[in-house]
């Protein structure tokens, strides 16, 4: 459509966009398969190229917050559980964009979790350290014992809370 308009301006705004809208990186130029209307959606990151995976999370990032945003309307409580969550704090923009997510959830009716097997990675971003003391509840499942401690020290737990 900006092609067939007479500004050049237009044209030049429809060659910068064309390599996302039919080029090499169009993947999130087709109508989504995903039906935001269920109960449980489940959105799987794992096969996009690494060009655009910063540009796929934020894209399920806010969807999940639109959702979270929409069903507090509603008086409904959204839960979103976000597994090898370290990926996601991989990118300074997500990780910005979690923290902000986790630091305002509660006031939304949002239970954001999430889950990772070594904290070691979560512990070296400061957005994640961030996000640890904005949980209310962080259950840790054999972690080793320099990331208790580290967390202990996060948390400010005792020898017998461990």
């Amino acid at each position: 459509m900006l092609l067939n308009q007479p500004q050049p301006e237009a044209k030049n705004l429809a060659l910068v966009m064309e390599t996302y809208t039919t080029g090499s990186f169009d993947t999130f130029a087709h109508r989504t398969n995903v039906d935001v209307n269920n109960r449980l959606i489940v959105f799987d990151i794992k096969d996009i190229g690494s060009n655009l995976r910063d540009l796929g999370l934020k894209v399920c990032l806010n969807e999940i917050w639109n959702k979270m945003v929409e069903n507090r309307a509603k008086g409904i409580w959204t839960r979103a559980y976000i597994d090898e969550f370290h990926l996601l704090l991989s990118s300074p923009s997500s990780a910005d964009f979690l923290k902000s997510i986790w630091k305002r959830a509660r006031k939304f009716w949002g239970v954001p979790t999430g889950i990772t097997q070594n904290v070691e990675d979560l512990l070296l971003s400061p957005a994640a350290r961030a996000i640890i003391t904005n949980s209310s509840f962080v259950m840790m499942l054999n972690q080793s014992s320099i990331d208790r401690a580290n967390l202990a020290d996060i948390l400010n737990l005792s020898a017998s809370d461990l």
